[in-house]
């Protein structure tokens, strides 16, 4: 649950100190569990935000990249 909290922190936060950016999109840490990956996605949601995961492979390896916005 800490690392859902220091990544819904470090969301927020950069969405609030620039109010120009309505996207933020940065990349999770490859061993993050699905329950933590619904609890950080609901989380977001209750707090007025639309989010989504995206997953990619590249050279073996997966990346998981979380995508934030502002709700219009």
């Amino acid at each position: 649950m800490d690392r859902v909290n220091i990544l819904l922190w470090a969301v927020t936060a950069s969405l609030e100190m620039h109010p120009d950016r309505s996207l933020d999109e940065r990349t999770l840490p490859a061993d993050l569990c699905p329950h933590e990956r619904k609890e950080l996605l609901a989380r977001l949601t209750r707090m007025g935000f639309y989010a989504y995961i995206r997953e990619f492979f590249t050279s073996g390896q997966i990346g998981i990249v979380l995508v934030t916005e502002r709700q219009k």
